[in-house]
C-alpha cells in the first residue's frame, strides 16, 4: 500500500526538476528573458558539458561485479521486444521505407532510451533507496555502451541509405524530365514539318 509519506518522498525529489524546466521555459517563451538564440546556447552547454559530468559522476562509482544481471537481461528482452515490434510495425505501415525506418528509430528512442539519470534517480531514490539508484545507474551505463553506440551505427547507415534514395529519386525525376523535353521537342518539329509538307 502506497502512503503519503511515500508520495511526499517522489514530489520532493521530483519538484526542483520540474521547476527548473518550467522556469526555463517560461524565461524564453512568455516572460522573453532569454532569446530563443540564448536558450540553444544554454541547451547545447548542458548537452555538451553538464550532463556528461554528471553521467560520469554516478558512471565512475559503478561496480560492475555488484550489478543486477538479471534485470539487465530483462532490460535487454523488453528492447529486442521493442524492436521486433517496431520492425514489423514498419513493414505493415508504409510503402515509403525511408519514412517508416525513420519513425521506427524516433519510437524505438522515445520508448526505450530515456534520460535515466536526471529523471530515474532522484525519483527511484525517493521510491526505493540506494538499490534504486543503483539499478537506475546500471540501466544507464548499459545504455551509453550498448545501445546508444548501436543505435548511433543504424542512424549513420539509415542516413547513407536515406541519402542514397533522395539521390536515386533526383536523378529519376530528372531523367523523366529531360525524356518529357525530348519528347515535347520532337513533337513540336515534327508537326511543323508536317505543316511544311502539307503547304
Amino acid at each position: 500500500m502506497i502512503e503519503w509519506e511515500d508520495v511526499y518522498k517522489v514530489v520532493e525529489a521530483m519538484a526542483p526538476l520540474y521547476v527548473a524546466l518550467i522556469l526555463g521555459y517560461g524565461s524564453v517563451k512568455w516572460w522573453k528573458i532569454f532569446s530563443p538564440e540564448q536558450g540553444g546556447a544554454i541547451n547545447r552547454f548542458a548537452c555538451f558539458f553538464t550532463l556528461p559530468l554528471y553521467t560520469f559522476d554516478f558512471t565512475a562509482h559503478v561496480d560492475p561485479f555488484q550489478w543486477n544481471y538479471r534485470f539487465i537481461g530483462a532490460d535487454a528482452i523488453s528492447k529486442t521486444i521493442i524492436v521486433v515490434v517496431l520492425a514489423f510495425w514498419a513493414k505493415l505501415s508504409s510503402k515509403d521505407d525511408s519514412h517508416a525506418v525513420a519513425w521506427s528509430i524516433t519510437s524505438y528512442s522515445l520508448s526505450t532510451l530515456t534520460n535515466s539519470l536526471v529523471v530515474g534517480v532522484p525519483l527511484m531514490k525517493a521510491m526505493y533507496g540506494q538499490i534504486g539508484v543503483d539499478i537506475v545507474v546500471q540501466s544507464s551505463v548499459v545504455q551509453s555502451i550498448i545501445w546508444m553506440t548501436l543505435l548511433f551505427v543504424k542512424l549513420c547507415e539509415i542516413e547513407k541509405y536515406l541519402r542514397l534514395e533522395i539521390d536515386r529519386k533526383i536523378e529519376r525525376k530528372a531523367d523523366q524530365d529531360s525524356r518529357r523535353k525530348v519528347l515535347l521537342n520532337h513533337g513540336i518539329h515534327g508537326g511543323l514539318t508536317s505543316k511544311k509538307k502539307q503547304n
